[in-house]
């Protein structure tokens, strides 16, 4: 019994392997997918999350696969290489909304106003609006990934074993390793806050620095970022919020659309749990020396991962409160070139609307006092002094602005 026992036995074995290698797909390269059993998690449209594996994913990628090839590749908006032409990537996929229709009665992704997309280590977290995902909203349809660049996508890959990709849309919304997907019906309307404090003008007591690792292909750096602390200013009270408060982030980023590069205005939302211990980053050192940052300010942090941080940062608000570049403004308004913007131009994209007027604080808090047609006419001109606001036949150098 025994040496009949013993080859039975290896034979078992390698019926079971072949029969498990049978059921892994191969690339173009003979590469195997090691995770059909990866699952992705959605929430917000049962009562109770729904759960995909990647092996259905696939199942439905045999009759409805997304592919974008070297012939027609696939572009993120604001990724480019050393010479400002786009990035291509080539993929294959499923739309989200056919796997909802198969998992989830049928629901569609553009009924809900905004997704949250979160990563396999936990520590990536993306707000994404229907600007992004809903193309009657000017987004693109969100195409679940399992081949990313030539690569069956797998645990080991840095891109997980399946990615979130949203053609010509910033690249951080191209969440990798995704777990996890959250619908609301609840629209995510940017604050509209009462006061704007400008970044330039902030003391140094507000500023700060913190340590992050910085990992490329190769190596692993140690840097130290220095910045503005968001905490130091929640602390202050010139940023206010609550935890179930989320952050509007605007951006003047330099992006494109596949064809032609230009910049445009990028928004982005943030958690308590990601914004309230951020930086706005202007520099960093690894060493002793500090090196500006070329796309700074920079929304960035300890907790904040790789993709998640946000460039050429124009404004944030939160709450009732918001802080803005003046730096970043001229670029966005000054299409003149001649050193003026409008402040109606400002209070315009942070929604600060008052009946009543607004009130004009310097940094010593002297302040003076606007109704609605002076602001018509009002602009800010960036002088070798710094940046003065300019009403009439007066001015002040501009620190803060509040609603009356």
């Amino acid at each position: 019994m025994k040496k009949i026992l013993i080859p039975l036995a290896v034979i078992l074995v390698i019926l079971l392997a072949s029969l498990t290698f049978a059921a892994c797909d191969k690339d173009d390269n003979g590469e195997v997918d090691i995770s059909p059993n990866y699952t992705l998690e959605i929430f917000g449209i049962k009562p109770d999350k729904i759960v995909v594996t990647k092996a259905q994913i696939m199942e439905i990628a045999e009759t409805k696969s997304v592919i974008y090839d070297e012939n027609k590749p696939c572009y993120a908006s604001d990724k480019t290489d050393k010479d400002n032409n786009p990035i291509p990537h080539t993929l294959k996929g499923v739309y989200l909304d056919d796997i909802l229709e198969v998992y989830a009665d049928g629901a569609v992704s553009a009924s809900y106003s905004a997704m949250r997309l979160r990563d396999a280590t936990g520590d990536y977290e993306n707000v994404i609006t229907s600007n992004v995902f809903n193309e009657e909203h000017g987004g693109t349809k969100m195409i679940v990934a399992y081949e990313y660049d030539g690569h069956i996508l797998n645990k080991n890959e840095p891109s997980g074993a399946l990615r979130a990709v949203f053609p010509n849309q910033a690249a951080n919304t191209w969440v990798k390793m995704l777990k996890q997907i959250e619908f609301t019906d609840a629209e995510l309307k940017p604050p509209a806050p009462s006061t704007i404090t400008f970044m330039e003008l902030l003391g140094e007591e507000y500023y700060g620095s913190f340590e992050k690792q910085v990992t490329t292909e190769s190596e692993i750096f140690d840097y130290t970022y220095y910045g503005i602390s968001l905490d130091k200013l929640f602390e202050a009270g010139l940023l206010n919020a609550d935890q179930d408060d989320k952050m509007y982030i605007i951006a003047w980023d330099f992006i494109s659309d596949g064809t032609n590069s230009f910049y445009r205005e990028y928004t982005n939302w943030k958690s308590y749990e990601y914004y309230r211990n951020a930086f706005l980053a202007y520099s960093y050192s690894e060493d002793s020396d500090k090196v500006d940052l070329d796309l700074g300010p920079v929304f960035n942090g300890e907790n904040i991962s790789k993709g998640m941080s946000v460039k050429n940062t124009l404004a944030i608000s939160v709450k009732d409160t918001a802080l803005m570049s003046l730096d970043i403004a001229f670029e966005r308004f000054d299409t003149q070139k001649n050193d003026k913007i409008n402040l109606l131009d400002l209070l315009t994209l942070m929604n600060i609307h008052k009946e009543d007027g607004y009130r004009v604080f310097d940094k010593n808090n002297n302040h003076i006092d606007l109704t609605l047609e002076q602001v018509d006419s009002a602009y800010i001109e960036k002088t070798q002094s710094g940046y003065v606001l300019r009403i009439e036949q007066e001015n002040i150098s501009i620190y803060k602005i509040s609603v009356l």
